[in-house]
């Protein structure tokens, strides 16, 4: 559990076992279920770590930037563990990390595939992994219909985070001109859409506390929320009979 001593953020699984490996391979693996990294270690891959329960974190990135900048993600192939995986690469760019991510079977875990197709099989994967502008291209066209001028403007708002994030300018403009000729639209587009993109630094926020009154809510309306948050077909349903006033 949580204490002043121990915090999970700040904190990653098997760090105190990978460290050694990871500083002479100059090279992490991340990944997300403690039995993950377990079943990575038994096998000889010493150099994996694991979130502890959470999404990735600017402490652990931090932490682990002492050994190395070259990170390895590897997630569930599933769109939770592909959305972790975007939040996760946004996080290690902020920190002038080379992230990679590698892409597993779908129905697959780490742990999973390391016992059902071997251990030189997911080498293979950790060896293929992606950089991160072909991994989130792939994602958001998969998403997307590439061809459609209306797609392209979404892959471009989705892509604005991670390259106003990126530090280094002559990787920020190499990006920009690769994601243009893969929209196939002018580079200056690209670069004029990204110097209107404003990024909130919540970096600036970590560790101070947000004082709020507490209101008294209804349990109705409180319930009502509850359930539009977990499924958003309700939110439609809700509008056509409610009104702001009714809360």
């Amino acid at each position: 559990p949580e204490t002043p001593i121990f915090s999970k953020r700040k904190n990653l699984y098997g760090l105190n076992l990978g460290k050694r490996d990871i500083a002479s391979k100059d090279s992490a693996i991340i990944v997300e279920g403690f039995t993950d990294c377990i079943r990575a270690h038994e096998n000889g891959i010493n150099e994996v770590v694991a979130s502890l329960g959470t999404a990735l974190t600017i402490e652990q990135i931090r932490n682990l930037k002492r050994y190395t900048k070259n990170i390895v993600l590897i997630y569930d192939a599933d769109q939770a563990g592909q959305l972790a995986s975007l939040r996760g690469l946004d996080l290690l760019v902020t920190e002038d990390v080379t992230p990679k991510i590698a892409v597993l079977p779908k129905g697959f875990d780490p742990d999973k595939y390391i016992q059902d197709a071997g251990i030189n099989k997911f080498r293979k994967i950790i060896n293929e992994a992606l950089n991160l502008f072909d991994y989130k291209l792939n994602l958001l066209c998969s998403k997307y219909n590439i061809k459609k001028p209306e797609d392209k403007v979404k892959i471009t708002a989705e892509f604005l985070p991670t390259l106003s994030k990126m530090n280094n300018a002559v990787l920020k403009s190499s990006y920009a001109k690769k994601l243009a000729e893969e929209l196939e639209v002018n580079e200056e587009d690209i670069l004029s859409e990204l110097k209107k993109h404003k990024e909130i630094d919540y970096g600036a926020y970590e560790g101070k506390i947000v004082s709020s009154k507490t209101i008294d809510v209804d349990i109705a309306e409180k319930i009502l929320l509850i359930l539009m948050l977990e499924n958003n077909k309700l939110i439609n349903k809700v509008k056509s009979k409610l009104t702001p006033d009714d809360f």
